[in-house]
């Protein structure tokens, strides 16, 4: 029987780094992580909040056969940080965090 992690850890994740609004984010992306789909990883530095996660980190699961997010990981998640940035919840989490707290 084989130990489907072990052969998973053993393919190597592609690794871009990205910066976006003064965040560097890491990037990982590797091609056919389960038959027929890509697995990406978003990291922030520090685990800071991003538009698409409040933690920093957040895994992602697409269709080997979209070859526009696969060929170009990166680019795919700066565009979807652009798109999630215009929501009212990330403004209001921004402005927020712009504020200088006494307590």
């Amino acid at each position: 029987m084989t130990n489907s992690f072990s052969s998973k850890a053993s393919r190597p994740y592609r690794v871009h780094t990205i910066v976006w609004r003064g965040i560097e984010i890491e990037v990982r992306h590797m091609r056919g992580w389960v038959s027929g789909m890509d697995h990406i990883e978003v990291h922030s530095q520090d685990r800071e909040p991003l538009p698409i996660t409040e933690t920093g980190y957040k895994s992602l699961f697409i269709p080997s056969a979209d070859s526009d997010i696969t060929s170009a990981p990166a680019d795919h998640v700066l565009a979807w940080l652009e798109h999630a940035a215009n929501s009212d919840e990330w403004k209001s989490t921004a402005a927020e965090r712009a504020q200088l707290s006494l307590f």
